[in-house]
């Protein structure tokens, strides 16, 4: 079975307060296209949840989207859409 490792959960609202962005850092198991970390960020404002390798942190090492979509979805749901079970240690 895949799974996604949830390693941290966090608000992204640093520089843009009017522009809410949630995250969520996930360790794939086994790598997902050449990813053993990955960032789920959902945009509030633009209503679009995206997925980008990154590193343990939740750092963005490509900001080219692995996989997105239109719409708002909880973090977990984009991970089962892919064929990852989510699962918190």
């Amino acid at each position: 079975m895949n799974e996604a490792l949830v390693l941290e959960t966090f608000d992204v609202n640093a520089r843009y307060e009017d522009n809410p962005v949630k995250a969520t850092v996930y360790c794939m198991m086994p790598p997902w296209r050449g990813a053993i970390f990955v960032r789920v960020s959902t945009n509030l404002n633009k209503e679009e949840t995206l997925i980008f390798k990154s590193d343990d942190k939740g750092e963005v090492l490509d900001w080219g989207e692995l996989e997105g979509i239109r719409d708002v979805i909880p973090h977990d749901e984009m991970m089962i859409r892919i064929g990852y079970q989510p699962r918190i240690p």
